[in-house]
């Protein structure tokens, strides 16, 4: 279920990257001057991509948190749905700065528009370098970035749900792996963090169900 909701996000996204490179395409014609005023169009004419991505990934997101119910479920979402509003604005902006950046490229190829430096600028054109700035100021490859986030996110939230259902029975729970010779198979941890003399789940968050992590949660024995 984690990386199926990852897998669909990513298409979700995927087709809105495509969206938004066809609009930059049929923008940038050959020769064309890259005026404010063609900023200004592509600009609009990206926003209802965006809009139309950003609703569809909330549809996406929604569904899941509604089976997979915990109090830190809909924060979560929120979050989520708030960086993936961060980085398609990104991708937008990636693709303002290229045609600006592209102008004085694109005068001195026009003599040359059949030869080898025109066919490398279309090249180049026909495939934008989207990347994405993390929130510790990192840049990723965007497709791989949203990925992970989408992945993690869906753990979490799977995680706490289970969480949630087996609080009402026991404060205390513990981790799980396929493989029952993991080290950290079996700590016990308390899932309020009330529970004196082992470490809460927030603890864990970190160190046990991180990015790309396989464990799982189990009830205390």
């Amino acid at each position: 279920m984690v990386n199926e909701f990852a897998d669909r996000l990513k298409s979700e996204y995927e087709l809105y990257l495509f969206a938004l490179t066809g609009r930059y395409l049929s923008t940038m014609a050959p020769g064309i001057e890259v005026t404010p005023s063609v900023v200004s169009d592509f600009k609009r004419a990206a926003a209802p991509l965006r809009l139309s991505f950003l609703a569809t990934a909330k549809q996406t997101i929604d569904e899941y948190t509604s089976k997979n119910p915990s109090e830190t479920a809909q924060t979560r979402a929120a979050t989520l749905e708030a960086d993936l509003a961060r980085i398609s604005l990104e991708n937008v902006s990636t693709l303002v700065l290229a045609m600006k950046g592209s102008q004085q490229v694109m005068f001195a190829s026009i003599k040359d528009a059949g030869g080898a430096m025109g066919l490398a600028l279309q090249k180049k054109l026909s495939n934008p370098d989207f990347k994405v700035t993390s929130m510790g100021g990192r840049k990723y490859a965007a497709l791989g970035y949203l990925y992970t986030q989408a992945r993690h996110f869906a753990y979490l939230t799977q995680i706490e749900a289970r969480l949630a259902q087996m609080a009402a029975d026991s404060d205390l729970a513990q981790v799980a792996y396929s493989d029952p010779a993991h080290a950290g198979n079996g700590t016990q941890f308390s899932i309020s963090g009330t529970t004196k003399g082992y470490p809460s789940y927030a603890s864990l968050i970190d160190t046990v169900f991180h990015y790309n992590s396989s464990a799982m949660v189990a009830s205390h024995v």
